[in-house]
């Protein structure tokens, strides 16, 4: 409301706001940032595809951060799915990955240089 805009997936971030289990500060040239959880970023980025259906690019480049906060994020693959299962329910998570299509996470490959399969196996693997 202070802004004047609806943010996507705004019931999600709402869980930023109203929580301080997803949030966490971080130290930049000595000013304190407090951010959102890796967890719940994941969550808002996979669920903001499913409102994506003709915008191929902006899929693509989720995916691809799905990917990178999958394997990047500093946690335990395992550790972070669990987190994410509890801000949005499995079988919906599932549902929204297979619904990507080999050309959007080929795309979403070439965007960040990881072959495609591996991220696949990452996917199947959720």
């Amino acid at each position: 409301e202070l802004f004047g805009f609806s943010p996507i997936e705004e019931k999600l971030l709402e869980n930023f706001f109203n929580s301080k289990e997803h949030q966490q500060t971080i130290s930049l040239g000595g000013i304190e940032l407090t951010l959102p959880s890796p967890e719940l970023l994941l969550s808002m980025k996979i669920c903001c595809t499913e409102k994506r259906c003709d915008k191929r690019e902006k899929i693509e480049k989720d995916i691809a951060d799905v990917f990178s906060l999958l394997w990047y994020s500093g946690l335990d693959f395992e550790e972070i799915k669990k987190r994410l299962y509890k801000i949005v329910e499995r079988d919906k998570v599932l549902s929204i990955i297979k619904g990507w299509d080999k050309e959007r996470i080929m795309g979403a490959s070439i965007l960040i240089g990881i072959d495609e399969d591996r991220i696949k196996k990452v996917f199947d693997s959720m």
